[in-house]
């Protein structure tokens, strides 16, 4: 999860951070990765969209109140 002060959003701080765990992920053999968001969150949905991750079933709390996004690639296919 990337979280950008109020202050701060709009000037491309979390696509920077995004495009850093990715890199750091691909040089360390990782194959997917999963983001999350607010759903409420139109630009973290659109920003990880354009970097290849898709909506997923995918609980991330005991609730299941919250989804999961994994990279839209075939399986073993590297980061988006």
């Amino acid at each position: 999860m990337t979280g950008v002060l109020a202050g701060h959003r709009g000037r491309g701080v979390a696509l920077a951070m995004k495009l850093l765990a990715i890199s750091f992920a691909r040089s360390h053999d990782v194959h997917w990765m999963r983001a999350l968001r607010h759903p409420d969150n139109a630009a973290a949905i659109g920003m990880n969209r354009r970097r290849g991750f898709v909506e997923a079933d995918v609980p991330v709390r005991d609730d299941g109140s919250g989804l999961a996004a994994i990279p839209g690639r075939a399986a073993g296919q590297p980061c988006a």
